[in-house]
């Protein structure tokens, strides 16, 4: 699979709430979890940004979920994003870029959930177990990820619902997303 750190997948979007459902990657540890502010906002941005990676589904996608998720995908890119019209050229790896936008942006997060945390040595050997289901595709593979996975539930509060408005339940990314600012 890729480098994504997290595959993520949008979950409820409601006022000034979204819960992101993130399955752990295959870029760092196998059970990485991230849960500030700084990591809600990168995920905030990276939902616009790569919607548009879901073109590029895995061959052995079914039909019928192809075309939901990019129908999904596709109302995200067409959708306004008053998130990065205020702050455009976000720079995602710079830390005092978060200092300054995190506080304005991001009111809170809440770790919801956290799912399979069986330690490296478990993790590894389930994710060499489902490895094979790669070279069917990839879509049965994320399939048995999620389910065999290490991955959490983050819900995030922005300060307006204005934040939100790009997104839509249902869509799915990869993100490299992690904790650019560490809150004092």
């Amino acid at each position: 699979m890729s480098s994504d750190c997290f595959y993520v997948r949008i979950g409820r979007v409601e006022g000034t709430t979204v819960v992101f459902h993130c399955l752990t990657g295959f870029a760092g540890g196998y059970d990485d979890c991230f849960t500030g502010r700084s990591f809600g906002l990168s995920l905030l941005i990276d939902a616009k940004g790569r919607a548009s990676d879901s073109r590029y589904l895995p061959k052995d996608t079914p039909a019928d979920e192809a075309t939901r998720l990019k129908a999904i995908a596709d109302a995200v890119e067409s959708a306004s994003a008053p998130l990065l019209e205020e702050f455009p050229n976000p720079e995602p790896w710079d830390s005092a870029w978060h200092a300054k936008v995190v506080p304005q942006v991001v009111a809170k997060t809440k770790l919801l959930g956290r799912f399979n945390t069986l330690g490296d040595d478990a993790l590894s050997a389930r994710r060499r177990e489902i490895e094979p289901l790669e070279a069917e595709g990839g879509w049965a593979f994320m399939k048995a990820a999620w389910e065999r996975l290490h991955h959490f539930d983050l819900e995030v509060q922005v300060t307006d619902a204005k934040y939100l408005a790009h997104l839509r339940s249902g869509l799915e990314f990869g993100t490299t997303a992690f904790e650019a600012w560490s809150e004092p």
